[in-house]
């Protein structure tokens, strides 16, 4: 499904298509960068400006407003892709600036603002960037497929690249320090990255490297190009002589980019330090360098270097159990965001069925110690014997899970007290 049949599946109709046409105003001949729909024909009389225009998107609103000859105009990010979608000739306004929208969100009324003929709707597909239309023409809408949770069809792909690798003939060595090697760490934080965007949001990932060899820069580019990726983002830790040196820094190169890298740079550098500085990690910035792995690649780059191997204090902590990993799941995390990637929906949890049978008979309500800190939580012994009391909504069945846990060479849970007030160990078990 495109944009076309979304629009005519709910009584649209195409007036004026994609392509060249003659002007309607001056008659000359100019290209027409969208797609014009007129209003279904049930509600052409009666209340024509009353009529939503749904998106067939998903994403987050990037810019709204009067853009003179566009008229009232609504810019939408599409999730997942480095485009932008635009409806104007609007009559109303229904959204604001960064609100995230659904597919079959409506983003206003439909009107004839600004410079147009008739009652109808503009739709076109621009290249994203910062600017409020983006960076120039998509394409056709018609060639943008649309997914059925209203992003593109097709997934984004995402690039990882752990830099270095092999004996470095190619690409250096790279740095070591504190008994650590950057490029076997760049390969575990890549790993982790792919398996946190894999599992969370809608994307492929593919890695200039999965083991430890020498891959060139040009070769690098080329998975970048061969993938049609939307971003690659190389893994460093940095490297020096002086021990006292400290941080974490990003690189976007220092020429001319794409318009979308310096707000991918923002995205994911944030994101990472966001999660370095609880670390204690300093935040050396975000900078420009003529680094080949940022120059050579024909998509957004951006590279990051973690902190400092040759730092005693940031190698302990790389080496800290779950360091690696959450560095991996911050840097997906910016790199989603950077990318507006589509979240997985995760399956609500089975319901908890009820208890079968008849329920014991409470015989009184006492008060209740759980290893050690009183409860508020009404508790109650009951006449079945194993059955010694419920808290909230745990039971603790005594007998039943100590023979679990004999069963798995584990303490039993203790049960002390009596009369009015009872103690439950689990934590000494």
């Amino acid at each position: 499904m495109n944009i076309v049949d979304y629009y005519l599946s709910m009584g649209w109709r195409v007036t004026s298509d994609f392509g060249w046409r003659n002007d309607p105003f001056t008659g000359k001949r100019i290209h027409h960068n969208g797609i014009d729909f007129g209003i279904p024909e049930q509600n052409r009389r009666n209340g024509p400006y009353n009529i939503p225009v749904l998106t067939p998107y998903a994403g987050p609103v990037h810019a709204v407003g009067d853009f003179g000859d566009r008229g009232l105009t609504v810019v939408q990010h599409v999730a997942g892709r480095n485009a932008l979608a635009v409806f104007q000739h609007l009559h109303r306004i229904d959204v604001r600036k960064g609100q995230t929208l659904k597919k079959g969100s409506s983003v206003g009324l439909v009107g004839s603002t600004g410079r147009s003929t008739l009652i109808h709707l503009h739709a076109e597909l621009r290249k994203y960037s910062a600017a409020a239309l983006g960076s120039g023409l998509w394409g056709n809408p018609r060639d943008f497929p649309i997914s059925a949770g209203g992003g593109n069809g097709i997934m984004e792909t995402v690039v990882l690249d752990p830099g270095h690798g092999g004996d470095g003939r190619l690409t250096k060595f790279g740095a070591t320090g504190n008994g650590l090697v950057e490029k076997n760490l760049n390969l575990t934080v890549c790993r982790f990255t792919k398996a946190k965007l894999e599992k969370n949001f809608e994307c492929k990932v593919v890695m200039t490297r999965n083991s430890d060899v020498d891959v060139s820069f040009a070769d690098r580019a080329a998975v970048a190009r061969n993938a049609n990726a939307a971003l690659l983002f190389s893994a460093h830790f940095n490297g020096f002589h002086d021990p006292n040196a400290h941080g974490f820094e990003t690189f976007i190169y220092n020429g001319t980019l794409r318009s979308e890298t310096i707000n991918n740079q923002h995205a994911i550098h944030d994101a990472i330090h966001a999660y370095l500085s609880t670390l204690g990690i300093a935040n050396r910035g975000k900078k420009r360098a003529n680094f080949a792995i940022l120059r050579l690649p024909p998509t957004s780059c951006v590279l990051a270097e973690y902190c400092f191997i040759t730092n005693p204090r940031e190698a302990a902590l790389v080496k800290r159990p779950g360091t690696l990993e959450s560095i991996g799941e911050a840097t997906a995390e910016g790199i989603a965001k950077a990318l507006s990637l589509p979240r997985k929906e995760v399956a609500p949890p089975p319901p908890v069925q009820p208890p079968s049978g008849p329920l014991p008979q409470l015989i009184r309500r006492v008060g209740i110690e759980t290893d050690g800190v009183m409860t508020n939580e009404p508790a109650f012994l009951t006449e079945i014997q194993d059955t010694i009391v419920t808290v909230g909504r745990i039971t603790y069945i005594v007998g039943v899970c100590n023979q679990r846990l004999r069963d798995a060479k584990l303490p039993p849970i203790r049960v002390t007290g009596h009369g009015d007030h009872i103690k439950i160990d689990t934590e000494g078990r």
